[in-house]
This record gives structure tokens, sequence and C-alpha cells, in this order.
């Protein structure tokens, strides 16, 4: 195992992590079922982004043109379901993790505990603001590719060549072969079902190989 724990414990706890998100989403979307017509604002706000602006006459406002703001036209619930429980949920999942390596191993300092749980956390909105600023990613890009980020670390750290299977089939489900709430909710069943198959299989699957020594 990964020092006391096996590594079925980081994809049991994203797992469930995701399919809270899914419940999330969808209880946001029963709130925000008129979401399609924000789907496109440029065609279906009269005017599009760029339209006449105010004022008491038929006439332009200053300037002629003007951007709508987001109170003019409002996004549905569930898109800040997507922009902001990814990153949330993730976070909770690294705080939980490290804080559960951390213990199991020796116990360091309070101050270098809190350090690296607080760093592990900070990291994730500041991962996800670059995927955004550099890459242009959408939410529903952003979370699956800083969950397989985790997954790639966390395959590096328990030297496991099955969380690196898992790492690959979670990324193609979850940004490419099904984006969106049903990637969520399939990526989540596939992290469950291996970490049941871990702890239900052979004791040698959860065991961490031994470094090599020369």
């Amino acid at each position: 195992m990964g020092r006391a724990w096996g590594f079925w414990v980081p994809l049991a706890a994203l797992g469930f992590a995701e399919l809270i998100l899914a419940a999330v989403q969808l209880a946001t979307a029963e709130h925000g079922a008129q979401g399609d017509l924000y789907a496109d604002p440029v065609h279906r706000v009269p005017g599009g982004l760029l339209g006449p602006g105010p004022g008491p006459g038929p006439g332009p406002g200053p300037g002629g043109l003007q951007f709508l703001t987001q109170d003019q036209v409002p996004l549905p619930p569930s898109t800040y379901a997507t922009a902001l429980g990814w990153p949330i949920a993730l976070a909770v999942v690294v705080a939980l993790v490290l804080a559960g390596y951390v213990r199991a191993g020796k116990a360091p300092s309070t101050g270098r505990f809190a350090a690296l749980v607080a760093g592990g956390v900070l990291a994730v909105p500041v991962l996800d603001l670059a995927a955004f600023g550099w890459l242009g990613l959408g939410a529903d890009l952003r979370g699956p590719a800083l969950a397989t980020l985790g997954l790639v670390v966390l395959a590096w750290y328990e030297r496991s060549v099955v969380v690196l299977v898992v790492a690959v089939v979670f990324a193609l489900v979850a940004a490419v072969v099904l984006p969106g709430l049903g990637g969520v909710v399939l990526s989540a069943a596939i992290l469950l079902a291996t970490a049941f198959a871990v702890v239900a299989g052979p004791a040698k699957w959860r065991s961490r190989p031994a470094a090599a020594t020369g």
C-alpha cells in the first residue's frame, strides 16, 4: 500500500466526489430549465452581445454600442455548478488524500502538515485558472483534466500501472468520449468499480511495489 492505505482510497474518494457533483448539477438543472435560452446569446438575445444601448429614444446609447451585462443575460445555475463544482470537489479530495497520506506516514509538525495540505488545495484553483486562461478550456474539460493530472501523480507515487490505466480511461471518458454530466457519472462508476475490485482482489493488488535497490 501507499504507506498505510491503498491507492483505492483516492480513487473511491474522487468517484464519490463526482457523484455528489453530478447530483448538484442535476439539482441546479431543474431550477435552470431555461438554460437553453442562454446557450447562444449572440443569436438568441435581440441585438446580440453587442446591441443598441439603452436610452429614452430608439437611438443607440453612448458610443452607439453596449455590452450586455451578466444581469441582462444571466447564466443558468447549472453553469455555475459545473464551473465551481469541479474545483471544490477536487480541492476536498486533495485535502483528504494528502492528509491521509501524511498522517499515515511519519507525522510532520503541525505547521508543515498544514502548509502541505493548504498548498495542495490552493494548487487546484490556480491550475484551474491556468487551464482557462492559457488553454481556454471550458469547465467540462478543466475538471476532468485536473482530475487526470491528479491520477497520474498518484500513479507515479504509488508506482501503479493500474492507476495509470485508470487515469487514461478516465480522461477518455470524462473529457473526450462523453464530456459533461454523462461523463461525470460514467467516470465515477469506473473509479468506484476499480476501487472495489482492488479491495476485493488479491492482496498484491493493494501493495505498493518495493523500491528497486542496487
